[in-house]
């Protein structure tokens, strides 16, 4: 079997059809062959990791030249046996052209559209034949190696790298804890959790994460009238009391343990524990048949923009919360403070180079209402750039949430 795609700049639009019908061959036909040529290592690498041993061949020819389009797929189809069409993607003439080619080669050809959404595959040439439909679960990584990017898994020159958190039943139950915790002010508790991870010093040892706070310096903190240091001492015996920090001392120097290091990095890092928290209940939820919902999830996911591009150059951006529902990427950013359009900006730019028309892009907010006529314009932005808002996060109980996540 030879499948035949039409290059388009959506890389799950390209490699889907191979994904479900696992061809001999895969012909990639479009007109710039220095773009194809820049995808086809990732596409290698993808369909290597799910075992699948395709050939892989690209074709160029001109986009406006009907005549010679319907030449290119002639010959294509005189050359190979049974070619089936995927006619999900690719520009208008590509797609005349295989009409054409139905009107002289019809016993050679078959068409079909993957429906991106739902998983199923439409019969375009009406002979009531198409490849086994499902619902392909594309994971995070190969999403982003089809569009050309690079997951970043070790920090460099200070940029952030992703990282793996482990879901356990007893870090899930933390999670709520400092939610709780969280929730009742989150400008404050950003400014406290940003305090911590400036004046806290961090010891290491095998079994230990100790932080260490100068109570002099903390002091200073206070005179200078931050609201932060001043509540930071009974935040830090609230966390205690929860079992989420551990052997705390305030004479002279502050001191406590942290369980571990996911705990450290979400009492450290602002904004960290909204976002494992959205990652947590999107992990927990199931369909109707017990499967989950989500079939993949992660936090915090670096993106190298350039694993296709000059490699004397690197762009790097972050998403908070990265899932997937069967091929459909969902971009989330989450905000429990003060922000401004350049996220919104951010957000967007990164699911369509990412994720392609038909991502996804949810913003997580705390209050917009109360940012007044700046949150009124964030929240006109957001709608213009089909952005989903989930707002007054702070005030939606978890069944509430759970409800809502259920639908993005």
């Amino acid at each position: 079997m030879t499948i035949i795609e039409f290059f388009d700049k959506s890389g799950i639009e390209n490699i889907i059809s191979t994904l479900l019908c696992a061809p001999d061959k895969l012909i990639l036909v479009g007109h710039s062959r220095k773009k194809i040529a820049r995808r086809l290592p990732y596409y290698h690498r993808v369909l290597a990791n799910r075992g699948l041993s395709t050939e892989i061949r690209s074709i160029t020819v001109g986009q406006n030249n009907l005549q010679e389009i319907y030449q290119t797929l002639v010959d294509l189809v005189e050359q190979n046996e049974k070619c089936i069409f995927d006619l999900t993607g690719g520009e208008d003439l590509y797609l005349v052209a295989v009409g054409m080619l139905l009107q002289t080669h019809r016993s050679r050809v078959q068409c079909h559209r993957f429906n991106l959404q739902n998983g199923n595959v439409t019969d375009c040439d009406a002979d009531g034949r198409v490849c086994n439909s499902e619902n392909i679960a594309v994971s995070i990584e190969e999403t982003v190696m089809l569009n050309g990017g690079e997951i970043v898994r070790e920090q460099e020159a200070g940029e952030p790298a992703t990282c793996d958190w482990d879901w356990t039943p007893a870090f899930l139950d933390q999670i709520e804890k400092m939610w709780l915790l969280s929730r009742r002010d989150p400008r404050l508790w950003n400014a406290q959790i940003n305090l911590l991870g400036r004046v806290g010093e961090c010891h290491f040892t095998s079994d230990r994460i100790e932080m260490q706070i100068d109570a002099n310096r903390l002091l200073q903190y206070k005179k200078n009238g931050n609201r932060a240091a001043e509540t930071l001492p009974n935040l830090l015996k609230e966390l205690e009391r929860a079992g989420l920090i551990h052997d705390l001392t305030t004479q002279n120097r502050i001191t406590f343990c942290f369980p571990d290091q996911q705990i450290r990095r979400c009492l450290t890092v602002a904004g960290q524990v909204l976002e494992v928290l959205i990652a947590s209940r999107m992990i927990a939820l199931t369909d109707k048949q017990g499967d989950r919902l989500y079939h993949d999830c992660k936090v915090g996911v670096v993106i190298n923009w350039d694993g296709d591009g000059d490699t004397r150059v690197r762009t790097v951006n972050e998403i908070d919360v990265f899932a997937m529902q069967g091929s459909t990427p969902i971009f989330l950013s989450c905000k429990n403070g003060d922000f401004d359009s350049e996220e919104l900006y951010k957000l967007n730019t990164v699911a369509l180079r990412f994720g392609g028309r038909f991502a996804k892009k949810v913003l997580v907010a705390a209050d917009l209402d109360k940012m007044g006529s700046k949150g009124e314009f964030l929240k006109a932005r957001a709608e213009e750039m089909q952005i989903r808002i989930i707002d007054r996060i702070t005030r939606l109980p978890l069944n509430e949430l759970d409800r809502i996540l259920r639908t993005l």
